[in-house]
């Protein structure tokens, strides 16, 4: 093995390991010494960063409730902390996992209820294109069934269906339609405005 390969290959493996300390399983809640330790190392360009999201995506699915949730607050740490991480986020398909997790009606509450508000709240910030389809597959069209308490999201013609929420996810459901509104609400606002600046004009 060339040194440069080596170099490449323990690199790798110290990003897997702070990512697995930064989630373990045993801990209460956040490692957050650890979690700015792998910012600082993000901004100082001393980790490869798809690699280290590909870490995270890899903590993220497994079936362990606390993993999933530590792995989504470091995951919006690195977002918030670290400039052009999202971007390799959504190449690595974790929003993927994130919408599957939604969609998971055996998933711990907090880890949906988690995901939903951090897709939220990047299609709000991000200015990056890539958060709109899941954006449309989450919010382009609200019906509810209440057969079984089943909540049905669909989504635009020619995508796939949006995530199905049991009657465990009626927080996340609620989180969810609230953005909706609030986002409704300033469409119509914008639009009375840009009509009425018209109206002026003529």
């Amino acid at each position: 093995m060339s040194f440069k390969m080596k170099e490449l290959f323990q690199g790798g493996n110290q990003i897997h390991k702070l990512v697995e300390e930064a989630t373990a399983e045993t801990l209460d809640g956040s490692n957050w010494a650890t979690n700015l330790k792998i910012c600082e190392m993000i901004n100082r360009d001393r980790v490869n960063n798809v690699e280290l999201i590909r870490s995270v995506k890899r903590r993220l699915i497994l079936k362990r409730p606390m993993a999933q949730y530590l792995s989504l607050l470091l995951l919006e740490m690195i977002v918030k902390n670290c400039d052009r991480t999202f971007d390799e986020v959504a190449a690595e398909r974790v929003l993927d996992e994130m919408v599957r997790l939604i969609d998971d009606p055996h998933a711990a509450v907090n880890n949906p209820n988690k995901a939903l508000a951090m897709i939220e709240s990047w299609g709000e910030s991000t200015k990056s294109c890539n958060i709109y389809p899941f954006m449309n597959r989450l919010t382009s069209k609200c019906v509810s069934n209440m057969h079984d308490n089943i909540w049905v999201y669909d989504v635009w013609d020619g995508m796939p269906e949006g995530p199905v929420f049991t009657g465990s996810h009626f927080e996340a459901v609620g989180l969810f339609l609230k953005a909706l509104l609030s986002n409704f609400e300033k469409v119509i606002e914008e639009a009375e405005n840009e009509v009425g600046l018209k109206m002026r004009c003529l």
